[in-house]
């Protein structure tokens, strides 16, 4: 073995240093990668490094960088020689190599099955907890009454939250549970074919430096062809950007007859251009139907003196509170990205965004004592956040409904409301439905609307793709 960059502690002896993160799970699995290096004239150190994806429990995934978020600063050690080989969860790693660096070896792949804990079985109307839009999405496909509800944490601190939040059942990977000796917790084991695992779930890769594979080769289970193989697909397979070649939906998007996919952009006319611009980007036609309007109610100035949170739900909401605020801002919470993007666009200042994006999600994460709070919203608004926080509700604007003289051929149509679920159902027309969010699916499924697909999270790019992978 070379030694290259890699220190010697003795005539003999070459030290390997092994970054790892710090929590058990990820130290357990270093010494898992280690005691296959470890051998005569190797010495192993182990070398815990934070990620942003441990630093920041509060931001949702996509706020922090989705896939590799518990990679970087490994790369970066490695990058800098101060570690030799970084043990990595597959899954966690994005689907092309950082420039400078490869993935030396692979440990044989263990069960990549997502696991149920607390229940053997997913009913209707449970509450689940997990902060993984995948599996959130197909959670929800599969059965459209539970509540999904936000969960972050190491495994030992979710299967606490669990009893802790009273929660019926959590998602967690059945391999990591293993791994920490807890696979008792495990009452039932997801077929792919229910939920499709992560990309390279249940594998462990050894990154080194590019021309260094030599120091991990003795770990690597790569000669076990079939393992291999399946991990080089499901990293191609991730490669390809979500609807840009879909290859294996169920069925097909509907199509008119020119072949392209037209699709009903049902929102207020003032906040549908990114919706237009990003479909017709994807391929697909997008069809002006404005459903709602929006109406300020008063122009009466938004006082936000003594409040300890002013929290905030919809971009209409944010363009209200920046045009009629009174007073300094105090700490500002935004349910969802786009909501949180309006408000910046008006140099308004985001503190938390909840990872699940419905007054539920925020409920159950805005940090604890929550103090006195100012809930900005429509007419008419769910009273959730009003009834479970200490929060005083305004209604700022109101949504009124269109109906026009003739509604325009569509094969889709996508609704960003529960009013826009109303205004549609009016029009009595019977095409498919792509919903923004859950409460918008219950009030479209409520009047008997054919939901096909829900967005994975209430912005312009999850509800491009969920259209692109709806199936008719």
């Amino acid at each position: 073995m070379s030694a290259g960059r890699r220190a010697r502690v003795g005539p003999r002896v070459v030290l390997i240093r092994v970054g790892s993160r710090g929590s058990r799970l990820a130290l357990t699995q270093a010494e898992l990668a280690a005691s296959r290096l470890r051998g005569e004239g190797v010495e192993i150190a182990l070398v815990p490094i934070t990620t942003a994806g441990d630093r920041d429990r509060s931001k949702p995934f996509g706020e922090i960088g989705e896939r590799g978020v518990f990679v970087k600063e490994l790369e970066e050690a490695l990058l800098d020689a101060r570690i030799d080989v970084a043990v990595h969860s597959a899954k966690d790693m994005t689907s092309t190599d950082t420039s400078g660096l490869i993935v030396g070896a692979y440990l044989v792949r263990d069960d990549p099955r997502d696991a149920l804990c607390g229940a053997d079985a997913v009913r209707p109307g449970m509450r689940i907890g997990t902060a993984s839009a995948r599996r959130r999405a197909q959670l929800l496909a599969r059965e459209p009454t539970l509540s999904i509800e936000p969960l972050r944490g190491n495994v030992d601190t979710r299967l606490r939250k669990r009893g802790e939040r009273g929660l019926d059942a959590i998602v967690l990977a059945a391999c990591g549970l293993e791994r920490l000796g807890l696979g008792g917790e495990i009452g039932y084991r997801f077929p792919p074919g229910e939920l499709l695992p992560e990309a390279a779930q249940g594998a462990l890769a050894l990154q080194v430096r590019a021309g260094e594979a030599e120091v991990v080769a003795r770990a690597d289970d790569r000669r076990h062809a079939a393992d291999g193989a399946r991990r080089r697909r499901e990293r191609r397979v991730a490669r390809t950007a979500l609807g840009k070649r879909p290859c294996c939906t169920r069925g097909r998007p509907a199509r008119g007859r020119s072949g392209v996919v037209r699709v009903l952009v049902t929102r207020a006319a003032a906040q549908a251009q990114p919706f237009v611009d990003a479909l017709r980007a994807a391929g697909v036609e997008p069809v002006l139907c404005p459903l709602i309007e929006i109406e300020s109610i008063g122009d009466d100035p938004i006082d936000v003196r003594g409040y300890d949170w002013v929290i905030v739900t919809s971009a209409n909401g944010a363009d209200e509170l920046a045009r009629r605020r009174l007073g300094d801002l105090p700490r500002v919470a935004a349910i969802g990205d786009t909501t949180a993007a309006a408000l910046r666009r008006h140099g308004l200042r985001v503190d938390f965004v909840p990872t699940l994006a419905t007054q539920e999600g925020l409920v159950g994460e805005l940090p604890r004592p929550v103090g006195r709070a100012l809930f900005v919203g429509a007419e008419g608004a769910r009273p959730v956040i009003a009834t479970e926080l200490p929060a005083d509700f305004r209604a700022v604007y109101r949504t009124r409904a269109l109906r026009p003289d003739r509604p325009p051929a569509a094969d889709v149509a996508v609704l960003a409301s529960p009013s826009a679920a109303r205004a549609f159902e009016s029009l009595g027309l019977r095409i498919p439905v792509v919903s923004i969010g859950p409460q918008t699916t219950t009030a479209a499924r409520a009047r008997g609307l054919d939901v096909v697909a829900e967005a994975a999270r209430p912005d312009v790019d999850a509800v491009v793709a969920a259209v692109l992978g709806s199936a008719r």
